[in-house]
């Protein structure tokens, strides 16, 4: 049986590991995670834990960014339009 790393309490991008849960039958252990921008609590793979792709944050602050990045432009078009109206 492998041994279980203790990682608890090393933070990654912005998961901070707080303990590990269990290991399943492929050697994959778990640990509980949390993200240390809105404070949820999420459940993590290692290996997901330290790749790049997965340490940005939990879905919620993906979420949110993604769309605060679309929603940028139509605010920006909307006070301009809001401007030129004052204006006639």
């Amino acid at each position: 049986m492998n041994r279980v790393k203790d990682i608890s309490g090393q933070q990654f991008g912005v998961l901070k590991v707080v303990r590990w849960i269990t290991t399943n039958l492929n050697g994959d252990s778990k640990y509980l995670c949390e993200c240390t921008n809105c404070g949820k609590v999420l459940i993590k793979r290692l290996d997901h834990i330290k790749s790049l792709k997965d340490n940005k944050g939990c879905p919620t602050c993906l979420g949110k960014r993604i769309v605060n990045k679309k929603l940028e432009p139509t605010r920006s078009r909307m006070k301009s339009r809001q401007a030129l109206k004052g204006n006639w």
